[in-house]
């Protein structure tokens, strides 16, 4: 049972390992600093948080403040702060208009219901109303100020026509960082809401200061509910737009009297603005407080690991995997291998989701995603393509051996060839020129004994046709020995060399009778010399008995209508049949006085394993050619 892919371990194929250590180490350390896979982590992070939304804040109140005329919203929007803390509110959370930055101190003495204080002989300080309620309510405020944007100590607007000053005007009656906050909403790269900037240092517009401001909800939490937010600040579980309702001031606070629905609450108090995105779509700036605030009294984030640890994390998850796929895939399975490294790539992008998911309900941490993914299906496609080029190679070798091996068969084969030539030839000069030449050394002796001239002249004549004949068996040496080669007919098997020589036979015009084949195709052994060479014998076999029904069997010669030639395998054996209905040739062969092709097919069938030849002669004058020879005992012969 092998297992795909286990080659690796192996150290011819160690490049595989580093190159997935090189793909981690990337994926882990350097993709996440480039914009594009920084938010493609963001992206793929959300999606994680969306399922596991934070729950319904509670505790907190937004109302939105609409104003009318900016000679009245100051001294409205400060009833309404009154009115807020009257209804029980725990604190209020103010958002200031734009248009309250400047102090505002028309000229004269307008018909405002202000507290005289307000008042002087040459005008009406709008901004007294709200200093007031600062001063008397400092504890239960806190005042939200822009931040200019640049390098710390950044400006902010102090507000100092709201707050309470000393009578040198040159101090704050209470600590202006306890009543100072700043909105501290940052937007990452992509430009998504997802958690607060850290505290920082400000100065105002005079470079008084600095002061160390917090965000409004980090302050709010802990001047309220003694919660003190983690350093540095996390990501901020976050519920969808709408799950904190915006209420407008008007229909929770009438004209007198408290407001209603805010006892025990944080208020957050505001005009109306431009809305802002999160990872649930855009949602009202005070309902990103509201939810921010819940999120950090109630310490509801999660935590996402550093660079190095993300790193660490890829490297390590990029190996195991790579361990479970040398152990998970393999090539006994009914699944195909390239199935198989899909669903188990897939298979751990789907687990590593939920292990991400899981980890984020159970203990607030969101592990890496989109980097793990990347790694996760770059191990999974090095891990293929690693076996893919193996097997590439191995089916290379592999090819390359069985060449190799076809080779030294068909060199084998030739050599078989022509030592059987060479016996073949040598037979046939002893059975003739040497027996001819032991009959001229009798003649010889003969004259010797009594010389006759004519006698001489005998045994010249002998000797020239002895030597003629040895002339004539060494050419044909040298004319086999140009030829001795693989018939090239023969390379793509038995059947199909048969074929193309009836076909070729056609084509020429000495097949004119109406031709019958049934060849099937034999299971040969190619890298086997012995069968090469047997081969090569049944096809000289099967040439000479198509020579012979060629030329003594069709018209003009004989009164053959058909050729049929069958190849076939009959148990362990082969089989060669060559038919046809013109027996005229047949008086050519004969068992007493065999022709050179008889000689030829009686030295080839017994050259075969157990190979035989006959000659049948059927009903209908038909005649019948057979050649078998056992397969099997060639097999074992190699």
């Amino acid at each position: 049972m092998k297992t795909i892919g286990l080659s690796f371990l192996r150290s011819a194929n160690r490049t595989t390992l580093w190159l997935i250590l090189t793909a981690a180490v990337l994926w882990g350390w350097v993709l996440p600093q480039i914009p594009l896979a920084y938010d493609l982590e963001f992206a793929t992070a959300d999606s994680l948080v969306r399922l596991d939304p934070a729950p319904h804040p509670t505790g907190v109140q937004v109302l939105l403040f609409k104003g009318q005329d900016p000679l009245t919203d100051r001294i409205l929007f400060s009833r309404r702060v009154e009115q807020i803390l009257a209804g029980g509110a725990r604190g209020v959370i103010l958002n200031l208009p734009e248009d309250f930055d400047t102090p505002l101190k028309p000229r004269g003495r307008l018909s405002f219901a202000l507290p005289r204080a307000c008042f002087t002989a040459l005008e009406t300080d709008l901004d007294c109303p709200l200093r007031q309620v600062v001063a008397r309510h400092h504890k239960q405020l806190i005042l939200i100020t822009r931040a200019s944007s640049g390098p710390q100590p950044r400006r902010v607007q102090t507000y100092n026509h709201f707050q309470s000053l000393t009578e040198d005007g040159e101090r704050y009656r209470y600590s202006l960082e306890e009543v100072l906050a700043v909105q501290g909403i940052a937007v990452d790269g992509d430009g998504i809401v997802r958690r607060l900037r850290p505290s920082a240092l400000y100065t105002d517009i005079y470079n008084s200061g600095p002061w160390v401001l917090q965000p409004a909800a980090v302050l709010a939490a802990a001047k309220w509910g003694h919660v003190d937010a983690p350093a540095p600040l996390p990501n901020l579980r976050l519920a969808p737009a709408g799950t904190v309702a915006v209420h407008a001031a008007d229909a929770h606070c009438p004209t007198q009297g408290s407001c209603t629905g805010v006892r025990d609450k944080i208020v957050i108090l505001g005009p109306p603005s431009l809305p802002i995105p999160t990872i649930f779509g855009e949602m009202d700036p005070l309902e990103v407080q509201a939810q921010m605030f819940a999120a950090v009294l109630h310490r509801d984030f999660y935590g996402q690991p550093g660079p190095f640890l993300t790193g660490g994390i890829v490297v390590v998850i990029s190996v195991l995997w790579l361990l479970l796929l040398q152990g998970f895939v393999r090539e006994d399975r009914p699944i195909p291998p390239a199935w198989q490294w899909l669903l188990v790539g897939g298979g751990g992008a789907i687990l590593w989701l939920g292990v991400a998911l899981l980890g984020l309900w159970a203990t607030s941490v969101l592990l890496p995603t989109f980097v793990v993914l990347g790694a996760l299906l770059t191990t999974t496609a090095l891990d293929y393509g690693q076996e893919v080029y193996l097997r590439a190679r191995q089916t290379l070798l592999n090819q390359q051996q069985e060449l190799e091996q076809l080779r030294r068969a068909e060199r084998q084969a030739i050599l078989n060839q022509a030592r059987k030539l060479l016996y073949r030839v040598a037979t046939d000069i002893h059975d003739q020129e040497l027996q001819q030449l032991k009959l001229v050394m009798d003649d010889l002796e003969c004259y010797v004994l009594s010389p006759k001239p004519q006698a001489i002249d005998h045994v010249l004549d002998q000797l020239q046709d002895i030597g003629r004949g040895i002339r004539d068996e060494l050419s044909n040496i040298r004319t086999l020995a140009e030829k001795l080669e693989i018939t090239p007919q023969l390379k793509q098997g038995l059947h199909q060399g048969i074929r193309a020589q009836l076909e070729e036979a056609r084509a020429k015009g000495d097949l004119v009778v109406r031709l019958e084949t049934d060849l099937e195709p034999l299971a040969e052994p190619l890298d086997q010399s012995q069968w090469l060479d047997a081969r090569e014998d049944i096809f000289r076999f099967f040439r000479e008995a198509l020579t012979n029904a060629l030329r003594h069997s069709q018209p003009p010669r004989g009164t053959s209508t058909y050729l049929k030639v069958m190849l076939k395998r009959n148990g362990n054996g082969g089989l060669l049949v060559v038919e046809n209905d013109g027996a005229a040739h047949v008086q050519t062969f004969g068992d007493r006085n065999p022709g050179y092709g008889t000689k030829a097919m009686n030295t080839i069938s017994s050259s075969l394993p157990q190979g035989y030849w006959k000659r049948e002669l059927l009903a209908g004058g038909r005649v019948k050619v057979t050649l078998g020879w056992d397969m099997q005992s060639g097999d074992e012969k190699s």
